[in-house]
């Protein structure tokens, strides 16, 4: 192929430009530059599904049986989409000491160049366990609220991802009997797991932002399953990136989260949560991590931020 250097480095997912700039797909072919970064990217063996007219490439054993562990990409024939699944990294790596995890599917639209994201989402990050509380108490104690469907296929492949083929599939099992887990495992326990949560690319704002209501499966141990309002940010730059949280339990009672170079600023509706975050001595509200990580400490957020955020997620 002119223009091509012998010896570039192939591609097989979903992949982001290393300038934010665009998304694009690739199945076996050379990335545009060689530092773009992979959502999601699959290796192993090749094989032609028939009845999906799809070109897959997976282990042997997720080719054979969906339901095994593992990154997979499949390219369509008739309408060229590309679609993967398995642990997607939105490219949070610029985080610090607040991880965000992407479990599911993955999709790339030539026709509309768009990209979308089904599947489940982990966050975990620092903050008192009162705060935990106040939030799990309130959503727990609030009767209107939808329950979340927790025998979707996309939301086992997502839990088998976290904790592997063997307890994973018990833990479906589970699922699929009880609508719940018996316990919360360690394999599937984040500060917030969203069970059910629909993302897209915004090139206008170089950001993923979630669509419609945020399925939230766990807090801090506990079992919620229960959809909220609310919307999910990821901004991405080159040096830095940004998370926001917004979760309407109501209308008058909501929490909002924004993260940004080592401080996580929240505030709430509720005034005995702000109450907890300003009754903190500076020292209760950091966290050590690893050095490589870089500092993080959470303090009382705006009202004012929050109300710019909705603007935004809104357009």
């Amino acid at each position: 192929m002119p223009g091509k250097a012998k010896g570039a480095k192939l591609g097989s997912g979903v992949l982001l430009k290393n300038d934010s700039t665009h998304l694009y797909s690739a199945f076996l072919s050379p990335k545009k530059f060689h530092s773009d970064n992979s959502l999601i990217s699959s290796h192993g063996f090749l094989n032609f599904n028939e009845e999906t007219n799809e070109y897959q490439l997976s282990n042997k054993e997720k080719l054979i049986e969906s339901n095994f562990s593992g990154n997979f990409t499949g390219l369509n024939t008739k309408t060229c989409v590309v679609r993967a699944e398995g642990k997607i990294n939105l490219g949070n790596e610029k985080l610090g000491q607040v991880n965000f995890t992407n479990y599911g599917e993955i999709k790339h639209l030539p026709k509309s160049d768009s990209v979308i994201i089904q599947g489940a989402l982990a966050v975990d990050f620092f903050l008192d366990e009162k705060m935990w509380t106040h939030m799990l108490e309130n959503i727990l104690g609030n009767p209107k609220l939808a329950s979340v469907d927790n025998t979707r296929p996309i939301y086992g492949k997502a839990i088998r991802e976290m904790a592997g083929k063997e307890i994973g599939d018990k833990l479906v099992a589970q699922l699929n009997l009880y609508g719940a887990f018996k316990k919360v495992p360690k394999e599937v326990r984040h500060n917030i797991m969203f069970s059910d949560m629909n993302m897209k690319w915004n090139q206008k704002t170089k950001s993923f932002i979630s669509i419609g209501d945020l399925g939230i499966g766990i807090i801090d141990k506990k079992q919620v399953n229960k959809y909220v309002k609310g919307y999910v940010q990821l901004k991405r730059r080159k040096t830095r990136e940004s998370l926001a949280i917004y979760i309407e339990v109501e209308e008058d009672l909501w929490y909002y989260f924004e993260y940004s170079s080592g401080v996580m600023r929240v505030i709430s509706s509720q005034e005995d949560f702000n109450a907890i975050i300003t009754e903190l001595k500076p020292d209760k509200r950091e966290a050590k991590g690893e050095r490589s990580q870089g500092p993080y400490s959470f303090m009382l957020g705006t009202e004012r931020s929050k109300r710019k955020f909705l603007t935004a997620v809104k357009i």
